[in-house]
């Protein structure tokens, strides 16, 4: 028999949040949500029963958990530290939970301040896209105290299907840079070796049919190859956020002085992509700069 749930406060209901915080719901946890710039996914989640306020005092007063699904550290930052000051706020014994893409030192600053309000940090960021985050179909993984880990592991079920606990705090946001890097280098090269495809006039349906068989097959090909070949582009990821976490991962490959040379190239191809007015598209769009240069479209 479980106990009491816990009362969760749910900063950030968007494109990820949203389906999260309703399969929180579904699993009878008490929700209370922060207003949200879009209104429908904060009236979907009141209206199956979730509370609302414009008050963070008011989320840290009746949260035993909050979980934050922001774009990044600088957001995450300017909720608990800045202006805003969550932190004045929260109470010893709260459990604060990081589901953004965040940056490992600032999620460690963060944490020393929390820890002296007598409260705790997880990182606990995410793979996978919006479908997932509404089926409960996510994978998460968790750094920070395996203890206070192990508290909430009833409510990392609620919203996913595979939890990694992967060791100290910023473990978690530093496994998700990686994972999110590689996806990206990835995309990056098929964006361009699918133009060059295009541009030779080699059969579109036919690449399809014989990478996914191949070695040069990956999720990354599968997930977003039928956006770009049948040109549907659908928003499951801004390629300004790719963008970010990119950034991420080249100041981190800096203080460690390990030189990715890789990232270099994938940045520079998020900053034409963003550049040419593809920041609030999703991340396949980035075959769009490679299509203006050659000169093609790439299409079944």
């Amino acid at each position: 028999m479980r106990t009491q749930p816990k009362k969760i406060g749910f900063i950030g209901p968007g494109l990820m949040g949203k389906g999260m915080a309703k399969n929180l719901i579904r699993a009878e946890f008490p929700l209370i949500v922060y207003f949200h710039r879009n209104r429908k996914p904060v009236q979907e989640l009141v209206n199956m029963g979730a509370e609302e306020t414009d008050d963070l005092t008011v989320i840290a007063e009746k949260s035993q958990v909050v979980i934050m699904v922001l774009p990044g550290s600088t957001e995450v930052e300017e909720v608990i530290l800045g202006e805003k000051r969550f932190i004045d706020s929260i109470k010893p014994g709260t459990i604060l939970i990081d589901s953004s893409t965040s940056y490992p030192a600032s999620t460690k600053k963060i944490a020393a301040e929390i820890e002296q309000r007598g409260a705790y940090m997880l990182d606990a960021p995410l793979t996978k896209g919006p479908k997932e985050a509404e089926e409960g179909r996510l994978n998460i993984m968790v750094g920070g105290d395996k203890t206070i880990y192990q508290q909430c592991l009833d409510l990392f079920k609620a919203m996913a299907e595979n939890i990694f606990y992967v060791g100290p705090l910023g473990s978690g946001h530093t496994i998700k840079l990686i994972n999110n890097f590689l996806g990206m280098a990835n995309l990056a090269a098929i964006c361009q070796i699918l133009t060059l495809a295009a541009k030779q006039g080699v059969d579109m349906k036919s690449i399809w049919d014989v990478v996914s068989v191949s070695g040069g097959n990956s999720a990354t090909f599968q997930s977003k190859s039928p956006q770009i070949l049948n040109r549907t582009f659908e928003l499951t990821f801004k390629l300004a956020t790719a963008r970010k976490d990119i950034w991420y991962v080249e100041k981190l490959s800096r203080e460690a002085e390990v030189p990715l040379p890789i990232a270099d190239a994938t940045l520079q191809m998020l900053d034409m992509a963003k550049g040419l007015g593809y920041g609030d598209k999703d991340i396949s769009s980035l075959v769009r700069v490679w299509e203006n240069f050659a000169g093609v479209e790439v299409k079944i």
